[in-house]
């Protein structure tokens, strides 16, 4: 790993981390955090590597942001877990920000999965999941995800817990 990708990574698992505890405990993620990040990360990899840099940054952004805006528009997402996701991609880059976005949204659905299993409400989860899944593929009937049938969890944690993974899996296959 370059020197710029090396302080990216550590700033990634910083931010992850720090998010993780902020959403865990007072369920948001503080602009605060990702913020900063969005506008220092395609600065300080444009002084690290030119354009190229720019680019990285901006495209891992934009890479990372496209699924959770439209999760956000259908309320199905906050914010702030779409501008930390934004954030991460941005020092990441698109592959292993998507990678690491993909083992978030893989962790908190077993996480939800496995909350309506324990209060034996798969069943209604299912036809729940069903509507939506009809809906969506109807001109002009999507809208919001339905209030009653979601259980909010932080996604923070699994936002942590999908960076540490990736870069871990990074360094394995790298050497």
């Amino acid at each position: 790993m370059s020197g710029a990708v090396t302080v990216a990574a550590a700033v990634a698992l910083f931010l992850a981390g720090a998010a993780a505890v902020f959403d865990w405990r007072k369920r948001r993620v503080p602009d605060a955090l990702t913020l900063p990040v969005l506008v220092g990360a395609p600065i300080a990899f444009g002084l690290a590597e030119g354009l190229r840099g720019v680019l990285h940054a901006g495209l891992g952004a934009a890479a990372c942001a496209f699924v959770p805006l439209l999760l956000a528009r259908r309320g199905a997402m906050g914010g702030g877990d779409v501008k930390l996701l934004a954030a991460l991609g941005a020092l990441l880059g698109y592959t292993l920000g998507v990678e690491a976005q993909l083992y978030a949204f893989l962790g908190v659905s077993i996480h939800a999965l496995a909350q309506r299993a324990r209060a034996g409400e798969l069943r209604a989860l299912g036809s729940a999941v069903g509507d939506a899944m009809r809906r969506s593929f109807r001109r002009g009937e999507a809208g919001q995800v339905d209030r009653e049938t979601m259980r909010p969890a932080p996604l923070a944690p699994y936002v942590a817990g999908g960076v540490l993974l990736t870069l871990g899996l990074e360094l394995l296959l790298a050497s």
